[in-house]
């Protein structure tokens, strides 16, 4: 097994900034700003779906479970995943959506494999953006907007991410060819 990391910077942005920061504010309010979590789970689920389709693997899975508080882990969120991976003819998994303390089970899996080769200084780890995302969530919008918005602004925000996506998956590109040319013209 030969372990890669991925720079997922340059497809982050785009998929954060999506159509500008105006245009993101007038359709998604205050939302906008807050979905770096979501846009950060949305870019690894792409990147993930890329590598599948270059390597010819047809299941994906990931640890998001119903413990978490940031992005889409509610049913409606993870049921668009599951459809959205299944266009690339890819099925996508949650095997520890349900487990209580998944983090556990998680660990024990891992403890029984071989260890991966990373080197800890290359390792992903949100600098923040979470941080003021989840109190966002949790101290301003859902109080004042409440669950039934907050699914409706996420779906159409996934929706026209998925879009964007469409035209990454289908490009042929490498990952640094489309996204830093995208960047850029913004």
């Amino acid at each position: 097994m030969v372990h890669h990391i991925v720079d997922m910077q340059a497809p982050f942005q785009f998929f954060y900034r999506g159509k500008g920061y105006l245009q993101e504010l007038k359709k998604y309010g205050t939302l906008a700003r807050a979905t770096l979590c979501t846009a950060c789970d949305f870019t690894m689920i792409v990147l993930t779906l890329k590598f599948c389709l270059e390597n010819e693997i047809r299941n994906a899975c990931d640890g998001g479970n119903r413990g978490e508080f940031a992005g889409f882990l509610d049913e409606w969120g993870t049921a668009a995943i599951q459809s959205f991976s299944k266009r690339y003819g890819i099925a996508w998994d949650y095997p520890v959506y349900d487990t209580d303390r998944c983090g556990i089970e998680l660990l024990e899996v891992g403890l029984a494999s071989n260890p991966p080769i990373l080197f800890s200084r290359s390792q992903v780890s949100c600098r923040g953006g979470g941080l003021f995302a989840n109190i966002h969530m949790r101290c301003y919008f859902l109080p004042i907007h409440g669950c039934d918005r907050y699914r409706e602004l996420t779906l159409s925000w996934l929706d026209e991410r998925m879009k964007m996506a469409d035209v990454f998956l289908r490009s042929g590109q490498s990952t640094v060819e489309f996204f830093e040319k995208r960047n850029r013209r913004r």
